[in-house]
């Protein structure tokens, strides 16, 4: 097995967060793998493995910054062991040698990896049937895995006990496991802290109270009135405030820092703030904002944070304005000090808990409640920045003054900015998401029908294991009692070694009966008994001319070599079987001397010779099988082609000769039998119907019978041998 395949029974998620997302993965402990940019990071309970790149197609090691900012799948093992063996494969690290079961146990294997603090797997896959198994080590630690059929998963002492019984070829693979560190996660910007209220009078008046860009985007209300308004501190002193306290006319652009026509932040002077407080609110909005940049209701819904970083930059370029960058006493402002009074630009409202946040028309909402240079008057008036190092609050010596309550101004519960924008979802995010929702459910119809797929998949393959076990259980009984067999004939004392054909020519079997008075073929031959009555009362003897104890063929026993062998089984047809087939075919009469000759056979001899002729024409002919009567004469003779090609017309015609020869002289022959472990071709066919009908004398009510004369003949019958049991092939009953 590989890597990805591996993988891919794991079950997958989205990953989003970067490093952050990977060291949430850690905190809990994940075990299992994640993608992203074609790299893989692999961990076991929240300890980084290694990295891979091209997984797929030829891994190698890869950058852990590939997962800076980067999303993609999240792969969750089944279990840690399987993950490190994944990362393992994935390394493919150096095989240190194979070893075959038999020859070296992989228990002796284990002890001495265990023992070596050795990291790597050993993997038990070839020349097994029932699946891959792996013994896991972490510095001489081994878990175990097992993976059967084509999903099955084995884990701890079940994969163990299934890998110590399996015999096959397993490898030994060291892997070095890189154990990446990962990158701390960005920390989050830092929520603006409130500046601690400076004591009375121990800062400057002449610093002007910032004002928010977002509070001069809109039409002017009775909120930014009261944030014009400079409370009763600031008024005390104008000579300390700023030089356009010396007049009576209204602050230029250069005093204010801002043209008047942008929307952006403006800085009022505590001196401007006398001026515009007795003229109102109006007033306020005549000064601060021009008519012609009042937005409509429309476009405060999403203020534009360009013309307040406009407005900022104009800010920054009044500083090369001389009468701008001086003061009464001639000495010239710094920049430093302007930034430090000049409003932050960015539209946003506090992001400290209990302040007013902006409404969705864009104002600013202020807490009625105040008190003299409070911390309360000094928030309310800090906008952060979008810019991290702008994000420092800017200081007010002068608080709000009151709201007159015939101008009221729209209020909100303060919230935080981000959350309001987490919380008013707008129509495209709303898209987004039924797009997302879309593309999920789609995904998980497909991982549902390759579910149903692997468990179809999966139930053929348990199937097919247990064919197979099966198969092996009865191999191994099979194996078992060979050996068994082949252990009890080598610790026999004096036991020698002989042919198959030598066994059967010193063999002898003999029909009995158990009890006299039962039933006998004799009484199925006449009808008075059923096959069941007679073969419970029939058995075969079996009598040797050496010691049958002290032999064994083809390193057997010899009894159990003999009731094993298809001759013994042919013997055992003939006289407890054919006699009940030709009765149960109505096949008597047709077969009336063989079915007559049935009953009487006494004892069966193999390899045997018959004499035959007188004189200088006497010869003896030989035959696989004689079955004899009583009295020793000649019954059944048998020839056994053994061969897997089929028999041909050239093993028939001599095997007729010799038996209407031995016919001629023992006229009590009734049937000659040629046997065949294959088929009989047409031309052995053929040879037996030439000799079954070629003369006058072959007119006969017998089927398939060789008659020699008016009174004397017998059948010629061929017979198939397969898997044990034989099929009369001609005649056909």
């Amino acid at each position: 097995m590989d890597a990805h395949s591996v993988v891919d029974d794991w079950d997958a998620a989205p990953f989003d967060g970067g490093f952050a997302g990977l060291d949430e993965l850690a905190s809990r402990g994940f075990s299992g793998a994640v993608e992203a940019r074609g790299t893989w990071l692999f961990l076991r309970e929240g300890e980084p493995l290694a990295v891979v790149s091209d997984l797929d197609t030829a891994p190698h090691s890869g950058d852990i910054d590939t997962f800076d900012e980067a999303s993609g799948q999240q792969h969750e093992a089944p279990n840690p062991t399987v993950a490190t063996l994944a990362a393992m494969l994935a390394l493919d690290g150096d095989v240190r040698g194979q070893y075959f079961t038999d020859d070296t146990p992989i228990e002796a294997v284990d002890e001495t990896l265990s023992g070596g603090g050795f990291t790597g797997y050993v993997e038990l896959s070839e020349n097994v049937l029932s699946g891959d198994y792996y013994f896991v080590y972490v510095d001489g630690e081994v878990d175990h895995v097992g993976f059967v059929g084509s999903s099955q998963l084995l884990l701890g002492e079940d994969a163990e006990s299934r890998a110590t019984d399996e015999v096959g070829i397993y490898a030994v693979t060291a892997v070095r496991l890189p154990h990446p560190e990962l990158p701390a996660p960005p920390e989050p910007d830092p929520e603006p802290k409130d500046d601690p209220e400076p004591a009375p009078g121990s800062e400057s008046a002449s610093d002007p109270a910032p004002v928010s860009g977002s509070d001069l985007t809109d039409e002017p209300t009775a909120g930014d009135t009261e944030r014009a308004e400079p409370d009763d501190d600031s008024k005390s002193d104008p000579t300390e405030s700023s030089p356009a306290a010396t007049s009576s006319e209204p602050p230029t652009d250069a005093d204010t820092d801002v043209e008047p026509a942008d929307s952006a932040s403006v800085a009022v002077t505590d001196a401007h703030a006398d001026a515009v407080t007795d003229a109102g609110a109006d007033s306020v909005a005549d000064v601060n904002s021009d008519p012609a940049d009042t937005p409509s209701e429309s476009d405060t819904e999403d203020p534009v944070p360009t013309e307040s970083a406009s407005a900022h930059a104009d800010t920054e370029d009044s500083s090369a304005d001389p009468a701008a960058g001086s003061t009464d006493s001639g000495s010239p402002r710094s920049s430093n000090a302007r930034a430090d009074s000049a409003p932050d630009t960015t539209v946003a409202t506090s992001e400290t808990p209990g302040r007013g946040s902006e409404d969705s028309t864009g104002h600013s909402n202020r807490s009625d409640s105040r008190g003299a240079g409070g911390i309360e008057a000094v928030t309310t008036r800090t906008v952060p920045s979008l810019d991290p190092e702008n994000s420092g609050r800017s200081d007010d010596s002068s608080g709000p003054t009151d709201t007159p309550s015939s101008q009221p101004s729209p209020r909100s519960q303060p919230t935080d900015t981000r959350s309001d924008s987490r919380a008013e979802t707008s129509p495209s995010a709303s898209d987004r998401d039924a797009e997302r929702r879309e593309e999920y459910e789609s995904k998980l119809e497909t991982y549902e029908s390759r579910i149903e797929e692997l468990e179809d998949e999966l139930d053929d393959a348990d199937a097919r294991i247990e064919e197979l076990e099966t198969e092996i259980e009865a191999i191994r009984s099979e194996r078992d009692e060979l050996q068994a067999r082949l252990d009890a004939v080598d610790s026999a004392p004096g036991t020698r070694s002989m042919s198959a054909t030598e066994a059967l020519a010193g063999t002898s079997l003999f029909v009995r009966e158990t009890t006299r008075g039962e039933a006998t073929l004799e009484d199925a031959h006449d009808g008075n008994a059923d096959r069941e009555t007679v073969a419970s009362n029939l058995r075969i003897e079996y009598h040797t001319t050496f010691d049958d104890g002290a032999v064994s063929v083809d390193g057997e026993p010899f009894e159990s070599w003999l009731h094993a062998s298809d001759t013994h089984a042919f013997a055992e047809w003939l006289v407890m079987e054919l006699l009940f087939e030709i009765r149960s075919t109505g096949s008597v009469e047709g077969l009336r001397p063989l079915y007559d000759a049935l009953p009487g056979i006494d004892r069966i001899g193999f390899e045997e010779t018959i004499a035959v002729g007188d004189g200088t024409d006497g010869h003896e002919v030989s035959f696989d099988i004689v079955a004899r009567n009583k009295k020793g004469n000649p019954l059944v003779i048998i020839e056994f082609d053994r061969q897997r090609d089929p028999t041909r017309a050239e093993a028939i015609e001599p095997f007729v000769t010799d038996a209407s020869d031995v016919c001629e002289d023992h006229e009590s022959l009734a049937c000659a039998v040629a046997i065949t472990s294959s088929y009989f071709e047409s031309d052995a066919m053929g040879a037996v119907e030439e000799a079954t009908s070629t003369s006058l004398l072959s007119r006969s009510k017998h089927r398939s019978y060789v008659k020699l004369s008016r009174a004397n003949g017998y059948h010629l019958c061929l017979v198939e041998a397969r898997d044990g049991s034989f099929n009369l092939t001609v005649p056909e009953l």
